[in-house]
């Protein structure tokens, strides 16, 4: 049953327009400019003439005064419909022809790759998006935005009144590999409505599928602030939700490939872990994991996972050359295929080179600062040199500036005096971009120097402040007062976790004479992994940039303390540390869909140009920046999950491989359903839900019955009169009969809205009415021929 429609408000579309209202007075101002001037003149036969006229004066004089009221009229409807005037609720017959400001919002996260039959979700909102747009009347003004997680979000900026161009757009909408930024979406929406403000009518359709991590996040304070800007854009503007998320949402995705290797090498075998993670509530069973190393199958396997869980699988893998190898993982297909695939960058070394720099040069070969490190590193003997993994080569501090240190994948510092600002530049930027650094101290060593250059108010590279000395020289009275031991605490971390369980090593007998305390931490998050007993730091640690730096705050020789000299102590330390510096400088090339790819250089390259072979076997240029003095390549357009190949020309001459991987999150397909969007997300917002095509069809009918435009109704009233015009200057009964009969049409039109029982009744008046006016003109005539 349809209800009693209510005015709500009058308005105008176009109110300066009301000016020509002043047309209707030109009847007026016509018929006084041609006003008869007369003289009078008395003749015989005029009082023949007056007896007639004073018989027809009033009746002729109320027919010139209608006629002239109609041919006002025509004027004044001319001129109001030109001003657009609208009111709310009139209901039907006055359909709306006012423009619209439609902003249509399209969901491209990943979820919507989600298919079930031919067309996956995002086919789904393209396709009624462009019904949407089919159906626009002339004068609506349209606006396209996608749900996204990076630029452009807006697709198309300025209103655009040519559908052909909005369908084109919409047609070129692609499905991304990233998740949906809600939040910074509906932020753009809000400068969008403000656009075009001489259309006062605002419409906002959302189409997704409106996915519960993009749309009510865990986190409150992002949950809260979507919610805060749906309010907003509901104030005012017709808000309309089109789900297109109803087909399911069983879903199972490779979440994670690694391995805990901190680099891989030729000379072991690799560990490569896949974890597969159901999604779904539903188990899934005899489902295939595959795992390809340069696209060769290394080996297929079987798995079943039961709802809501997660699958670890591990295989082992045997790289035969160095360089770089490209691992994938495959789950067979689903419903949702893009996050069935995950790849891992593999640069794989044939050996470990590490530099040590020699702060104290000394005649003999054990007093020098780097021959305990050396021998740890490569115990070669006379008879049998070292062909292991780990290569040391020693070169004198003042030789450091000459050094290439791209050739290495470490350093160590050992009782270096002081560093240059161009030695601790390029350190810096050694580090920076992913290599190791070991600084330990000794007796040279200018704490305030090293403060000044790498720790920099702990912004640098040093792990913390270097203070004072702290102990006794071994020869000194007091030395066996102030000796300290190490106290490894619960072998946490991975320096120190091959001692847990292995006191025969003497770790905690180990003794330190002197050592420099460790001060304020640096910013990037310094982590103690030995300490002395005397609850000061031993060896500290804290990343910077792709890189790590470890210090350690007493000497590598024996004139601190007597590590050195135990070969269980001090071989499996300087074994880790060097391992831990170097791990997961292969990290650095695994990469978030979207996320920017770097790689700094150890030195400035002015003219190297650097290329980027795409998923798509598209090559794209990097750009070359310079970063604080140093080259830094970067490359932005991460926007498909795959393999990225950099090529950098001279004189780096090298190829990378980086691996871009889709954001999991986006795998979990739970959505809101109507009843959720209601009371959570939407809570206190006037919006419409909706579920296809037709629905929204229907809405749009019915909304556009509450508010009608009056323009198209006025100017066919304007046509009417203007029939009625030309009728009654020939016949103003036959016209006057013709102006009766669209007033009382109009009028029973409307009462029907009202119910059939008062629109048949208004119609039997005006037939009644007009029987009853027909019979007093047959009387009047008779009356006056006799």
């Amino acid at each position: 049953m349809i209800s009693s429609p209510v005015i709500l408000a009058f308005g105008l579309g176009s109110p300066w327009l009301l000016g020509g209202l002043a047309l209707g007075a030109i009847p007026i101002v016509i018929h006084l400019l041609h006003k008869r001037k007369f003289q009078e003149t008395s003749w015989a036969a005029m009082r023949f003439l007056l007896e007639a006229a004073k018989k027809n004066s009033r009746r002729l004089r109320l027919e010139q005064l209608i006629l002239l009221t109609v041919r006002m009229l025509i004027l004044c409807l001319i001129a109001l419909a030109m001003a657009q005037p609208f009111v709310e609720t009139m209901g039907a017959f006055f359909q709306a022809d006012l423009p619209t400001h439609r902003i249509l919002v399209v969901d491209v996260s990943l979820s919507m790759g989600h298919q079930r039959t031919n067309e996956n979700r995002l086919d789904k909102a393209k396709e009624i998006a462009r019904q949407i747009v089919s159906a626009s009347s002339r004068g609506d003004a349209i606006n396209l935005v996608r749900v996204s997680g990076s630029e452009p979000l807006i697709v198309i900026r300025e209103p655009s009144y040519q559908t052909s161009q909005v369908l084109k757009e919409i047609e070129q909408l692609e499905l991304a590999h990233e998740r949906g930024n809600v939040a910074a979406t509906l932020k753009s929406l809000g400068e969008l409505v403000k656009l075009v403000p001489e259309i006062s009518r605002k419409e906002i359709v959302l189409l997704s599928d409106f996915q519960t991590e993009n749309w009510s996040p865990e986190l409150k304070t992002r949950r809260s602030e979507i919610q805060a800007l749906l309010k907003s854009l509901g104030e005012g503007n017709v808000l309309r939700c089109i789900d297109v998320g109803l087909n399911g949402q069983q879903n199972a995705a490779v979440t994670s490939i690694s391995s805990d290797e901190p680099f891989l090498s030729t000379s072991r075998t690799a560990v490569i872990t896949v974890d597969v993670k159901n999604f779904g509530a539903a188990p899934l069973t005899d489902n295939l994991v595959e795992l390809y190393v340069d696209d060769r199958l290394v080996e297929p396997k079987r798995i079943d996972i039961p709802g809501r869980s997660e699958i670890q699988l591990d295989f082992n893998v045997r790289f035969n050359d160095s360089g770089e190898h490209r691992i994938e993982a495959r789950l067979e297909d689903d419903a949702l295929m893009e996050d069935n695939r995950r790849w891992m960058a593999a640069p794989v070394k044939e050996q470990l080179n590490v530099l040590l720099v020699n702060g104290q040069s000394s005649g003999r070969a054990d007093e020098t600062a780097t021959y305990f490190i050396e021998r740890a590193l490569a115990p070669s003997t006379r008879d049998e040199p070292w062909q292991g993994f780990i290569q040391p080569t020693v070169f004198n501090e003042g030789e450091l500036p000459s050094i290439n240190l791209s050739q290495y994948d470490c350093v160590f510092l050992c009782n270096v005096a002081l560093l240059t600002q161009r030695e601790a530049d390029m350190l810096t930027a050694f580090v920076q971009g992913g290599g190791g650094l070991i600084i330990s101290v000794g007796e040279k060593v200018q704490a305030e120097n090293y403060n000044q250059r790498l720790f920099r108010d702990g912004n640098g590279i040093l792990p913390a402040k270097l203070g004072n000395r702290v102990g006794s020289e071994p020869d000194a009275a007091d030395a066996a007062d102030n000796i300290v031991l190490f106290d490894p605490g619960d072998f946490e971390h991975p320096i120190v976790r091959e001692f847990q369980g292995n006191t025969a090593t003497g770790l905690e007998r180990t003794i330190t004479f002197r050592y420099i305390k460790a001060g304020e931490k640096s910013k990037d998050g310094a982590r103690t992994a030995l300490r002395f007993d005397s609850d000061d730091p031993a060896i500290i640690e804290s990343p910077f940039g792709q890189g790590r730096t470890i210090l350690v705050t007493t000497s590598a020789d024996r004139s601190w303390g007597t590590w050195t000299t135990s070969a269980q102590v001090f071989v499996p330390l300087v074994y880790e540390m060097v391992l831990h510096s170097v791990s997961g400088q292969w990290q650095e090339r695994q990469l978030t869909v979207g996320q920017t790819m770097s790689r700094l250089l150890p030195s400035r390259a002015f003219d190297m140009s650097a290329t980027v072979n795409t998923p798509g076997d598209k090559q794209a240029p990097a750009r070359v920046v310079d970063s604080d003095g140093l080259s830094n390549i970067v490359f932005d357009k991460t926007k498909q999950a795959g393999l990225y190949e950099l090529s950098m020309g001279p004189p780096i001459n090298r190829e990378e491989v980086f691996a871009a991987n889709i954001d999991t999150r986006e795998s979990d397909l739970s959505k809101l359903d109507e009843a959720s969007m209601t009371q959570e997300l939407f809570a206190g917002v006037d919006f419409e839900y909706l579920t296809d095509w037709k629905q929204l069809n229907s809405q749009t009918d019915s909304t556009s019955a509450e508010r009608g435009g009056l323009t198209r109704w006025l100017l066919f009233a304007a046509l009417g009169l203007l029939f009625v015009e030309q009728m009654m200057a020939w016949r103003f009964a036959y016209g006057f009969g013709l102006l009766y009969c669209l007033v009382a049409f109009g009028f029973v039109k409307q009462a029907f809205w009202y119910g059939p029982i008062i629109g048949w009744t208004i119609a039997a008046a005006a037939v009644l009415l007009l029987i009853v006016g027909l019979s007093k003109r047959k009387s009047f005539q008779q009356g006056t021929a006799s």
